[in-house]
């Protein structure tokens, strides 16, 4: 719903969409984050993140 508000917001010419994957190590616990947001006007505005799994790697041969 968030997400669906900012679109609402600003017009489609204004921003630009930007996906990140970043992790952080907080000791010894990994912090594995996907996170989806909007660029405007240079700043970036978070609108979806979902916290991954953290079993190894980016990829799966499986």
């Amino acid at each position: 719903m968030f997400a669906k508000a900012i679109f609402k917001l600003f017009s489609f010419k204004d921003i630009e969409l930007i996906m990140d994957r970043t992790n952080w190590k907080f000791g010894k616990t990994s912090i594995n984050f996907l996170v989806l947001s909007v660029n405007w006007k240079n700043l970036a505005i978070p609108i979806y993140w979902i916290m991954l799994d953290n079993k190894g790697g980016n990829s799966n041969s499986d």
